[in-house]
């Protein structure tokens, strides 16, 4: 008897990692994993999206500083979405809007100190 027979059992019934194309009998090993190149569309969109993105500092202590950071915000022309995150301090703004207005109007509202920091 081979030693060697023993360390690999192969069933040979098994084909769960193989597949049949629709055009050949052959079967083809099919890797358990895929891997696609990204879309130059997603890419553009993702691009879109930083573009459009506005980032501000604003002091904010609790959740009534929160929801007026929020209500000054709301009804500007072109924004689309807004985050707000309490433990870093940032509130980010997409959409197509001047941050030197949303600044202004931010400070003259909240009347919270806030800091501009990134617009496209």
């Amino acid at each position: 008897e081979n030693p060697l027979s023993h360390s690999l059992a192969i069933d040979p019934a098994d084909t769960s990692f193989y597949t049949t194309s629709q055009t050949s009998t052959a079967s083809v090993y099919t890797p358990p994993y895929s891997f696609e190149m990204p879309k130059m569309e997603e890419e553009k969109k993702n691009e879109k999206k930083d573009e459009d993105k506005v980032v501000f500092k604003v002091d904010m202590c609790c959740d009534g500083c929160k929801e007026k950071v929020r209500k000054s915000l709301k009804g500007f022309p072109g924004l689309e979405s807004i985050d707000i995150n309490m433990d870093e301090q940032r509130v980010t703004v997409q959409g197509k809007v001047d941050a030197n207005k949303l600044l202004e109007r931010m400070r003259k509202k909240c009347s919270k100190r806030t800091q501009l920091l990134f617009a496209p």
